[in-house]
This record gives C-alpha cells, structure tokens and sequence, in this order.
C-alpha cells in the first residue's frame, strides 16, 4: 500500500469529508450492508468521486486511488431500492509530478494510480440519485446527481472556467449552493504557472460541487502543458463523456436543449487530427435540432471566445464570422466561453455570447483590447452589453418553453452581478 506523509494523510482526510454529502433517501453513512463483523481497512482517495453524464440513462461515476483494491459502490434508488457495484480498476505508472512542498496543498506525485469506474444504466430522466462508496474502516462517501431530465421538462446548468487555486474552492462552492442538474467546466482546469494548482488538490477543491451533480468538461489551452498532461491527466481522467463525437467534442440532451461541447485548443497544440471534422459536425448537431420536435436550442460551449474586449480579442474575424453565421442561422441563443479571466456578455444578432473565466485564476481587464477593438471595427465593440472584472460562476435556468435566464453569481458572497432574460 502506498505509504501516506502526514501531510498527505490530513490534506486526504479534508478531502474525504468534503465529498460526503448526505442525501434524505441514502439512510445512515454506514449503512453498507452486513459485513460479517469485518470492516476492510480504510483506503484513502488521491480523487474524490465525480459522475459524468454519458447519455440518455446512463451515467459515470469515477474515482482515484493509489491502491489497486476495488471500493463498493451502492447506488440508491428513487424508490428507494439500491444497486451493487465492483468498479471496473485502470491502473498507470505516472511519472506526472507537481509538489512545491506546501503544506495546504495535496501534490501530484508518481507513481501508482487506479482510476475505479462504475457505469450506471436505465436511469430515469430527472430523477435524483444517491450513491456511496465503502472506503472501509466505517468510512462511507455519499453523493449525488440528477439524471438527465426529459424533453419540454425545466432544468438548471452551471457554469465555471480558469479554476487556479486556492479560490476555485470557492466558486465550486457558489456553484455548488445554487443547486444545479448539471455543471459545465470551461477549461483552463489547472495552471502550472501555479505552485498551488495541482490535480490531485483541484478534484479536492471541487469535491463540494461534483458531489452533488453531475459534470461535463470543456478543455483548455492550460491543459497542453508539460509532461503530457493532456493524456496523462484530462483525458485519462475525463475522457469519453456525452456523445463523444472526437477525443474532446461532444453532445448531451438536456431537457428541450442539445449541449455541445466544442474543443477548441487542440488544433492550437499540434493535435489537429483530433478535431478534424468538429465543425462540419457542430453543423449536423444543429440542423438536427431544427428537424427534431423534442428539441428547442442548442447551447454551446467551447473554452475561447469568439468576442471579447480583452486582450485577446480578434484581430482576423474571418473564421470567428463564419461560425457566428452558423449558429445564427440555425437558432444558437447561447455561447458559453471561458478562457478570459472576467466575466463578459455579448449581443450579436439574436445569439447571446457569454465569456466567464472567472473560476479562480488572476483576474484580466475586459477592456485591454476594447481601443483596438473600437478601431478597427467599431461597429462590433457596440455589441458587447456589460463586463466586470471579477471572479465568479454562471448559472442558466431553462424553462418548459425554452426562454432563459441567465445569472452571473459573485464568488466572494454569491450576489447576482448580472442577470438577463432571453
């Protein structure tokens, strides 16, 4: 068994108790069934447990260890009856490492990880799940997630991007107090221009959000960085989701609404293949959507923005205008971005362009490149409706009919900063 620093062993134990969540339906924490009188010895998580949505009745749930022991699983009926699983066990050797030696923060080391693995099938739409997992010596996770809701029925998304350490704690825990069905990562998950940002200490950070719904994920440019981490960590750990339509696109049903999840940065990192043929197929997404009765809109979601005042505002609009085009034409009235570090929103002809990077990471100016902007094509600096500075998260409530609204929630006190109707 891996042997634990003290550090480690307290940081772990934080962890672990900032993913219990107890639900009315799970009964007592260690309520596991008869166990004979032997309880196995406990067994730490190097990451706590997060469920990702796979489809129409089916979801993910998935956790780290540095022990190859498979840790029960009970899922918890809405009608009260309850599921036994054994996770299916991935074992690597890493040599991924990033450890500064800082006492509040839990290292990413090498060596052994196991990353345990439970599909559940023939969920009900909408309907609340509880699940626990047996870490033995009496102690038991629980958690829970919404099952995808049907068609015509309301739901709730979050939304948070660029989480950098320690305040990705707490937007996750915003995020987390506004009840969403499901939340969305903008990318940007963690930085290694940060000592404080590793993997291991973000799921921890976390563990207050992904403990209680569900999550899709977006990747970032910051998920290129050194050691191979894009395969080695974002796509060992949370890759396949949805309707994989490429290592990192995807799309899920979410009530009435079709939600895409574009890559937008591997092309950028010399993995062209990997998006080759996203955009014709973002174009089959919305035409399907047009042509299918059950679905209203599509959301989508991708980590850099198509219109910003930042810095890294767009200089050559050509490809940007060809893509906006697209989603007009088809009825987009959402685009979710991470990427710049504030929060803004745009208006372009009927489709509402939200950029919210405020997840945890040092904050930008919105206007760093609003002169330019307004020099070059004035016409389109008009467009953009509010920015502010700020760290935060977004939610978005959708309605039977299909309206929604949009809240921006400060991530000092969950205050709505902005608010708007669509």
């Amino acid at each position: 068994m891996t042997q634990l620093t003290r550090r480690r062993f307290l940081l772990l134990s934080a962890v672990a108790s900032a993913a219990a969540c107890t639900h009315p339906s799970a009964g007592p924490a260690g309520d596991t069934g008869d166990t004979g009188g032997h309880s196995p010895p406990l067994l730490e998580l190097s990451k706590p447990p997060w469920v990702q949505l796979l489809g129409p009745g089916q979801a993910r749930l998935r956790f780290e260890t540095r022990e190859a022991r498979a840790l029960p699983v009970t899922l918890l009926l809405p009608d009260g009856g309850t599921v036994q699983a054994s996770p299916t066990l991935r074992q690597d050797e890493l040599d991924y490492a990033w450890d500064f030696g800082l006492d509040n923060v839990l290292p990413d080391e090498p060596g052994l990880y196991v990353l345990q693995e439970v599909i559940f099938q023939d969920l009900q739409a909408g309907e609340l799940y509880a699940w626990q997992i047996d870490q033995g010596g009496g102690v038991v996770l629980q958690g829970s997630f919404r099952a995808p809701v049907a068609a015509g029925d309301p739901f709730r998304l979050g939304w948070l991007a660029d989480t950098m350490a320690p305040v990705n704690a707490d937007t996750a825990a915003v995020l987390a107090a506004a009840a969403p069905d499901l939340f969305v990562h903008g990318g940007d998950i963690v930085y290694q221009t940060s000592p404080t940002d590793t993997w291991n200490g973000l799921a921890a950070n976390l563990a207050s959000l992904t403990s209680s719904c569900a999550g899709l994920v977006t990747v970032g440019n910051h998920e290129f960085e050194n050691s191979d981490e894009i395969h080695v960590m974002f796509d060992r750990l949370l890759m396949p989701q949805g309707d994989a339509a490429g290592p990192r696109h995807c799309a899920i049903d979410l009530g009435s609404y079709r939600l895409l999840v574009l890559d937008s940065e591997s092309e950028g990192a010399g993995l062209s293949a990997d998006v080759e043929g996203q955009w014709e197929w973002v174009a089959a997404q919305l035409a399907q959507v047009e042509a299918d009765p059950d679905l209203q809109f599509a959301i989508v979601m991708m980590h850099r923005p198509m219109f910003t005042g930042s810095k890294y505002w767009v200089a050559d609009p050509t490809t940007r205008d060809e893509r906006h085009a697209m989603f007009r034409d088809h009825g987009v009235r959402l685009v979710l971005c991470g990427h710049v570090h504030c929060y803004e929103h745009w208006l372009v002809e009927g489709v509402h362009y939200v950029v919210d990077g405020g997840g945890g990471a040092l904050t930008y100016d919105p206007d760093d490149g609003m002169a330019e902007l307004q020099k070059t094509r004035p016409e389109e600096a008009k467009l953009r409706v509010t920015a502010f500075r700020t760290q935060g998260v977004s939610v978005v409530d959708v309605a039977s009919d299909g309206s929604f609204v949009l809240q921006r929630l400060a991530a000092s006190d969950g205050t709505v900063e902005d608010r708007f109707e669509s």
